[in-house]
């Protein structure tokens, strides 16, 4: 667990950040950018701002991870990852959720729904809560994209890029590697 989530270099040199942005970029690519107005914190995702929710929506400093806008039903759904052990995972998403709270008065000319969602670091583990999360999440996905296969690839790209990040453990120097990638079809 200490090398997965709490090793103090392994957190300043990104290596958690790696195994993050790699579910994120997995999202990325699965959501209906066609369909709705997605923002998501990663290079090339966000808004013009930098943010991951429009300035004329609210100004902050805060990113959620994925930022989905529906215009036809004037809703805006916030989706917040973590990648915690799995013994943390509801103390993360009581923290998460108690963090992004106000944008649910903050943003007036939509509907607000703040939705954190955990993926366990050592072993990809999605709780019951965690599927119901993933499953309105996938809702703004692409339809080809299967929720089994959609949940199956989040839990591999946290489980593979855990292992990439404790066979590095004895590395004092990480440069970043290229994303992980989903081991299985989205069919």
């Amino acid at each position: 667990n200490h090398i997965l989530n709490c090793c103090s270099p392994g957190l300043e040199q990104g290596r958690f950040t790696f195994r993050h942005d790699s579910i994120l970029n997995y999202v990325a690519k699965c959501l209906d950018t066609e369909k709705f107005k997605c923002f998501i914190d990663l290079e090339g995702h966000r808004t013009g701002a930098g943010g991951t929710i429009p300035p004329n929506m609210v100004v902050t400093l805060q990113k959620p991870d994925i930022v989905i806008i529906d215009q036809k039903t004037k809703t805006v759904s916030m989706f917040e990852l973590t990648v915690p052990g799995e013994t943390r995972l509801e103390a993360a998403h009581n923290l998460k959720t108690e963090s992004y709270a106000h944008f649910l008065t903050d943003i007036t000319s939509h509907t607000v729904s703040v939705i954190p969602f955990e993926v366990g670091s050592q072993t990809g583990h999605i709780n019951r809560e965690n599927k119901l999360r993933l499953h309105k999440l996938h809702t703004f996905c692409k339809k080809d994209v299967k929720v089994k296969k959609f949940r199956d690839n989040i839990s591999a790209i946290s489980l593979l890029s855990s292992y990439y990040i404790f066979n590095c453990r004895n590395q004092e120097d990480w440069s970043s590697p290229d994303y992980i990638l989903p081991p299985f079809s989205n069919q």
